[in-house]
């Protein structure tokens, strides 16, 4: 294979690293809307309802049973909070694994323009 071929190939694997570095990326766009929709409902649905129900206003809920309902609601709220706090960490991960990828296309396309630099000198 000639010096010509063997940079065009060259050039081909580096747009195919390219394309797949950009499909990647589009699939964890997707993952991070469909977590950040998950966690906003979660969000408005779950935890603000948790944190914010007054039980004290039912005739049914006195003594014992309104502190325990008050305790277990703390525990949930907590429980959400948590798991809420992990979530942002993943989404954050998610986000930094679609700047490495950016990178890595920009990286190739600096490749790219140097082979055809290449290709136009030989």
């Amino acid at each position: 294979m000639g010096k010509i071929e063997e940079i065009l190939k060259l050039i081909r694997e580096a747009e195919a690293k390219i394309a797949e570095y950009k499909e990647q990326i589009m699939e964890l766009e997707e993952a991070a809307s469909y977590v950040k929709r998950e966690y906003n409902s979660i969000e408005e649905n779950v935890f603000e309802y948790t944190t914010s129900y007054d039980m004290s206003c039912s005739e049914r809920w006195r003594g014992n049973t309104l502190i325990d309902a008050e305790e277990l609601s703390g525990v949930c709220a907590d429980k959400v909070e948590d798991a809420q706090g992990s979530t942002r960490q993943f989404l954050d991960d998610i986000y930094r694994c679609i700047e490495l990828l950016e990178q890595k296309i920009y990286d190739c396309q600096l490749y790219v323009q140097n082979l055809e630099g290449q290709l136009n000198c030989a």
